[in-house]
Formats: C-alpha cells, sequence, structure tokens
C-alpha cells in the first residue's frame, strides 16, 4: 500500500517568530502546508481548522508550555505527531514529554538543519503509515463483523436444510 502524503501540514508553535521563519526557509522544498502560531492558545485554534500531521512545539513559552498544549491537542486530534523543541533539556521535562505525549522526538535549540529535515520527514512518515494501519484495521473489523453475520445466516440456512432432510428421511421410511 502505498502512502499518498496526507495531512502534509506542519505547525511551528514557538513565542520567538525567527524560529518560524526559521524552520521555513529550511523546509521550503519539502512541499509542506506549514502554519505558525506564536502561542499555544492560537496553535489550538489552527489544530481545530486544519488536518495537522505533525507539530513541531517549543517547551519555553508564555502562557501556555508546550506539554500543556500538547495535551490538549491530544484532546482534539490523538494522531497527530508531535516534536519537542526546546532550549531547556531538563530531565522531567524529557521524561514528561516521553512518557505523557508520546512524542516523536525531543530536539535542542540550536538545531541542526538536515537533522531537522530528516526529522520532520520521518515524523510524517510514521503519521501516515500509522493512519493507513488505522484504517486498514478498521477496515478488517468491519470485514470481519459482516463475515460473521454471513456465517451465522449460512448456519441457519444449513440447520433448515438439515432439518429438511430429516423430516424428508422420515417420510421416507
Amino acid at each position: 500500500m502505498q502512502i499518498n502524503q496526507m495531512y502534509r501540514t506542519l505547525l511551528i508553535v514557538d513565542d520567538e517568530e525567527f524560529v518560524h521563519d526559521l524552520l521555513k526557509r529550511q523546509l521550503k522544498d519539502e512541499g509542506y502546508n506549514i502554519l505558525a502560531a506564536c502561542s499555544g492558545e492560537v496553535a489550538l485554534e489552527l489544530v481545530k481548522a486544519h488536518q495537522i500531521g505533525v507539530i513541531v512545539s517549543d517547551q519555553s513559552m508564555p502562557g501556555m508550555d508546550g506539554i500543556t498544549f500538547l495535551n490538549k491537542v491530544r484532546d482534539i486530534d490523538e494522531e497527530t505527531v508531535f516534536i519537542m523543541l526546546t532550549g531547556n533539556g531538563a530531565p522531567e521535562t524529557v521524561i514528561t514529554a516521553v512518557n505523557q505525549l508520546q512524542i516523536f522526538s525531543y530536539i535542542m535549540k540550536p538545531w541542526s538543519a538536515p537533522v531537522m529535515q530528516t526529522t520532520i520527514a520521518n515524523a510524517f512518515t510514521y503519521h501516515e503509515t500509522r493512519s493507513i494501519y488505522e484504517k486498514t484495521l478498521k477496515r478488517m473489523v468491519h470485514q470481519n463483523e459482516q463475515l460473521k453475520k454471513e456465517m451465522m445466516r449460512l448456519t441457519e440456512c444449513n440447520d433448515t436444510l438439515e432439518t429438511e432432510l430429516k423430516k424428508l428421511q422420515e417420510i421416507k421410511s
């Protein structure tokens, strides 16, 4: 099954606009639809309005930190893939992000452009593969339910035929 590059929308959430500009420049040839927000509140509105595949979010932002923001995103769209971006690599923050949010990657500022590009590309591939898996699983569950119904119908037909056969055998005897 081929991955069709659905949901190639990337959301960048960082209170520093130069981060948006830098990432947009670094990713301009990648073919993503790039959205940006300077706060978690604005970003949540974008998540509600668009199908976002990957979010790159800063951890340390005024008002709503990255972990709080990403937790709220999970309530809206549990399939979005998260990349946490931070200048502060405190171990407890990393542990919380990985354990609670199941983030795809944790990247320290300043980042390497090739590492960021590869990480985002891999995050989209992961998102798309998981989405195909979920759709395939749902289709298989539906087909299994249909097969069960058909099996019940065939069993009923078989029971009816066996009853009729017994009646014929009794008449014959």
